[in-house]
Parts: C-alpha cells; sequence; structure tokens
C-alpha cells in the first residue's frame, strides 16, 4: 500500500490512479484543505500523456560554480632518502677546551637574582682557568648582569602549612625609656606630726671675738653720704684689730661703697627765725704773733701727660693719680697706651685706649679695686693690633661679663670695650671669641 501524505506529494512528478484513491480515503472525502495541491495535480493527468520515446540528448549546459574545496587528504608515504651531498668547507678552529678542568660553582646574589659563578675549578691538568666568570644564556660571561637567574619564574603559593608548635617566648627586652611625669595627683591628708628627731651635731665654733677692743670710728664723705670708717680700736687684750673698715648693714665691710649713710634722711626744714637786731662794732684788736710755719703740704704727684687730669686714687687723703678726663660731647683726642707684651690696667689708662701689639699670644689683666681703683662707670678700650691674640684676664676677686663668656679678641685688628659698673664687676662687649 502506498503510504504518502499530502505534503510529501511533489506536483511536479506523475501520480498514479492509486495514489489519487489513496489520496482520497485519506482526508474522507473531503477536499477543502487539499484543494489547492490536488487541483494541481488534476491539471497534471489532464496534461500529462502516454510516455514518447527519449529524445536526444540536448547541447551541454554551462559550467556551474565550483564547488567547495575538499577537506585535505592524508599524508602520502614518506619518499625514498636523497643522495649525501657534497662536504662543505672547514670551519674556522674552535676555542681550546679546559684541558679536562672541571667549573666549580657559587650560587651569589644580583639583587632580587640569583646567579651561578664560577669560584674554582677541579680535575684538569696544566694550568686552571680563570675564575670569577658567570654562567650566562651563551656560556661564561664576566658581567654579573648578563648572567642568568637559575632559580626559575616564581611559582604560585603552596597552601598554607599548618601552624607550627609556639616556640619559647624571648627574652625579656630591655626596658624602654621612662615616659615624661603624669600631673601630680591631689595632695593626700595631713599626716600626724612625727615625733622630735634627735638633736642635732653642734655647729661649727663662731669666729674669734674682738677679745673686748671697742671700735673708735670716724665720718667719712662718699659723695652725698656720710659713713662710719673704723680709725681705731681701745680697751681690748691681745691684738688689736685692724683698722679701716666700714660700718655696713651686715657688721664691717672693706668697701665704702657697703657702708651705710647713718645720716639717715634730711627732715623737713625749720621755720625761719626772726632777724636778731645789729650788735655795736667790736674794737679792734690788736694783731696776733706770727704764727709758725706750717708743715709743707702734698705735692702733686710726678707724671702725667698732656691733657690728662689729677684723680683720686683711694679715699686716703692726697692719693691721688693722673687719668684722661672724662669723655664727654665732640671729638676729643684719647690717650693710646701702647704694649709689647702682657698688661695690667693702670688709673691712667681711664678713658682710654690700650693697644695691645704683641707677635705671641698675651693677655690684658683687669686688677681687683683695692689694687687699682678705677672708678665705677670708667670705660677702656682694648685693641689687638699685633699677631698674637689678646685674653682678657679677670683679677683675683674680679667678674667679668661678656656674652656666652668670651674673652678672647677674635683675630688682628679686633676690638673690644671694658666698662667698670660695681667696685670689681666689669662688663666687656667687642669682636670676642671663646
Amino acid at each position: 500500500m502506498v503510504d504518502k501524505r499530502i505534503s510529501e506529494l511533489d506536483p511536479a512528478g506523475p501520480l498514479t490512479g492509486n495514489e489519487l484513491i489513496e489520496l482520497v480515503q485519506q482526508t474522507g472525502g473531503g477536499l477543502g484543505n487539499v484543494r489547492s495541491p490536488l487541483a494541481a495535480i488534476v491539471d497534471q493527468l489532464a496534461l500529462q500523456g502516454p510516455p514518447g520515446a527519449q529524445g536526444d540528448q540536448g547541447p551541454q549546459g554551462q559550467q556551474g560554480p565550483a564547488g567547495p574545496t575538499g577537506s585535505q587528504g592524508a599524508q602520502g608515504p614518506a619518499g625514498a632518502d636523497g643522495a649525501n651531498g657534497a662536504d662543505g668547507l672547514s670551519g674556522a678552529d674552535g676555542a681550546d677546551g679546559d684541558n679536562g678542568w672541571s667549573p666549580v660553582f657559587a650560587v651569589v646574589t644580583d639583587g632580587a637574582r640569583c646567579v651561578l659563578q664560577v669560584i674554582g675549578w677541579a680535575g684538569g691538568t696544566g694550568t686552571a682557568p680563570t675564575t670569577g666568570q658567570f654562567i650566562g644564556t651563551t656560556g661564561l660571561v664576566d658581567n654579573i648582569a648578563d648572567a642568568v637567574d637559575v632559580r626559575g619564574a616564581q611559582g604560585e603559593q603552596g597552601q598554607q602549612g599548618p601552624a607550627g608548635v609556639d616556640g619559647a617566648n624571648g627574652a625579656d627586652g630591655a626596658n624602654g625609656t621612662a615616659g615624661a611625669p603624669g600631673p601630680a595627683g591631689p595632695a593626700g591628708p595631713a599626716g600626724a606630726v612625727g615625733a622630735n628627731g634627735a638633736n642635732g651635731a653642734d655647729g661649727v665654733a663662731g669666729a674669734d671675738g674682738q677679745d673686748g677692743w671697742s671700735p673708735v670710728f670716724s665720718i667719712v664723705a662718699d659723695g652725698s653720704r656720710d659713713v662710719l670708717r673704723v680709725t681705731d680700736w681701745v680697751g681690748g687684750t691681745g691684738t688689736k684689730p685692724a683698722s679701716g673698715k666700714y660700718v655696713g648693714t651686715t657688721g664691717f665691710v672693706d668697701a665704702i661703697v657697703d657702708g651705710v649713710d647713718f645720716r639717715g634722711p634730711a627732715g623737713p626744714a625749720g621755720y625761719d627765725g626772726s632777724t636778731g637786731a645789729t650788735g655795736p662794732a667790736g674794737a679792734t684788736g690788736p694783731a696776733g704773733a706770727t704764727g709758725p710755719a706750717g708743715a709743707d703740704g702734698a705735692g702733686v704727684p710726678a707724671g702725667g701727660t698732656t691733657g690728662q687730669v689729677l684723680a683720686k686714687a683711694s679715699n686716703a687723703d692726697h692719693d691721688s693719680a693722673w687719668i684722661n678726663p672724662p669723655q664727654g660731647g665732640g671729638n676729643v683726642a684719647r690717650t693710646i697706651n701702647t704694649q709689647g707684651a702682657s698688661y695690667t690696667l693702670q688709673l691712667s689708662d681711664a678713658g682710654g685706649i690700650v693697644e695691645m701689639n704683641v707677635a705671641s699670644a698675651n693677655n690684658l689683666t683687669v686688677p681687683d679695686n683695692a689694687t687699682v681703683p678705677l672708678s665705677v662707670g670708667t670705660q677702656i678700650d682694648i685693641a689687638q693690633y699685633g699677631a698674637g691674640q689678646t685674653t682678657i684676664v679677670q683679677g683675683a676677686g674680679v667678674t667679668i661679663n661678656s656674652v656666652s663668656s668670651n674673652k678672647k679678641l677674635f683675630s688682628r685688628y679686633s676690638t673690644a670695650t671694658l666698662y667698670k659698673r660695681a667696685t670689681n664687676e666689669w662688663m666687656l662687649t667687642g669682636d670676642l671669641v671663646a
């Protein structure tokens, strides 16, 4: 039985009667859904006659387009070996061998790389090759930068291994530096009063008393002040104490400037009294006898230079010396005292210039007030004219204040200034070094 569906029929091919019957039976006599293909088949049956004789072969049609290239076939069997070619030219002589020497290598680092370096040779004969070369891509190389990193590329990180056993505790580290003190805490409550301590050891014995001596004073002037000076001692036993000291706030003092002005502040002026009557003129008395000639007075001290003036050298009577006059306004010539060796200031240097013209290191000494009583406020300039460095030296009991305690003139032609601000205290300024 022919089993074909309508959709499988070829409208262009022949259709047998049995096929048409089968087609009608399949549709159950209803041709509504196959009307178009059935009409085509009926038209085909009506036009198609009986098969005729085979006609002559028609002319060859045009060549169709080339088909797609097929896949490559399997490789054929290998051909037979060809004949050997002629021998080539001999190559250049190779480098001498190492006579059986084998290199001994060491691994050295080149930054993050590890390379092999020849550190010796073993097993050969004759002279061993040189060492120190490295393994490169073409053999031994001289430069470590051309050597091959023997480690290869870093591999992937492996899995973390199990935790190791805890090691023993390390030794204690050194104590760190102490931190800054914290703020003071609040004061605690006062403790109970402790028991009285044991008596302390006896103090040092005081200075010896005056053995019954009583001072005899005289009033001496110190500018506008009046102070008491010890001129003698009476009524005691043994050696008499020294005289010449002054009464100060704490006892006897050596310097008059430390003496106390015993007069106190001046009281208010009293009221003017009334003018008394003029008394009668008295009679002229007889001329008195000529008195004896007085003792010769103290003379002017010898020495001095043009322009200098007399000044008191101490508080003692008739103790005077020649000094340069105090400097006022205007351009007043000053005395230059040139010295060729170390030197100690004198009264005559007051207000002048001391010039140290010394070839080697030298000192300029400022004496104490008791030795050379220069007045407070005295100013003296110092110049280093020579090559030898000049150092300003403090005499016994003298204090010289300067920046950073520098008291050496810096170099030749450096200058400095001294001025006296107290009995044994001076200020020093200028071109100074330590």
